[in-house]
């Protein structure tokens, strides 16, 4: 289990690129690397079922510092 990285993902109404980077850092995320998703899109991102070692932050209209601040 590789816990000494945790990626950072920030994006607003990216729903398609934020497929494709799950699917790119699948195999990051097999290996226990951690993934944090600040989205600030008015929609909820649909996950099929949240992915093991995925955290999502949904904070629609909340500047990029505080999307984080709520870890």
């Amino acid at each position: 289990m590789n816990t000494n990285y945790t990626i950072l993902i920030n994006t607003y109404n990216r729903q398609g690129y934020l497929k494709r980077l799950l699917t790119y850092y699948s195999d990051f995320i097999k290996t226990g690397m951690q993934i944090i998703i600040a989205d600030a899109s008015e929609n909820h991102f649909p996950f099929p079922d949240l992915l093991f070692g995925v955290s999502y932050i949904h904070a629609p209209g909340k500047s990029y510092n505080d999307r984080f601040i709520e870890l």
